[in-house]
């Protein structure tokens, strides 16, 4: 069973918890500074980078092959994150006048943005099989769904329910 040994939960939560306050704090001002935005992006990503080192366990040759690999995929999914980030801040700001039209057209989005984000998951195995291993590869996709899942949670628990509107 895969669990992460190495690394302080409490310390990831901590970070997907600034993340939520930043997207909150943005949205209490209708608009969130690039600085802010940077500057969470940068703390969460080094912790995630951390999460990875502590975990993979690569061999020194490994590591060495990794790495590049994952700096690679990390600005790939960079688009798609901020996009994630963009819609999540649509659906809390708008929370109380979303038009039919708008939430199909923001779930019709996060379809596209889910579909972009497990075919760059597929490259990347695909890429990291080819060059180290199966095992390796494996294993980073079970990091990036670990952080991925946690991510998805602590940002759903931000965002209130669509009203249902009553024929």
């Amino acid at each position: 069973m895969f669990s992460i040994t190495h690394y302080n939960s409490t310390t990831m939560k901590k970070f997907l918890l600034l993340l939520i306050a930043v997207i909150g704090l943005g949205s209490a001002r209708a608009q969130i500074s690039n600085e802010e935005f940077e500057l969470v992006r940068s703390i969460f990503n080094s912790e995630r980078k951390v999460l990875f080192a502590q975990n993979m366990e690569l061999s020194t040759k490994q590591a060495e092959l990794f790495w590049p690999v994952y700096e690679s995929y990390e600005k790939e999914k960079a688009p798609v994150g901020n996009a994630r980030v963009k819609l999540v801040k649509q659906l809390v700001d708008d929370a109380d006048k979303l038009t039919d039209d708008k939430i199909d057209a923001l779930y019709k989005e996060s379809f596209a943005l889910t579909m972009k984000r497990m075919k760059l998951r597929r490259k990347y195995y695909k890429i990291i099989k080819k060059e180290i291993n199966t095992h390796v590869a494996a294993r980073f996709l079970q990091l990036d769904e670990y952080v991925n899942t946690a991510v998805t949670a602590q940002l759903l628990d931000g965002i209130p329910l669509v009203g249902v509107k009553k024929d």
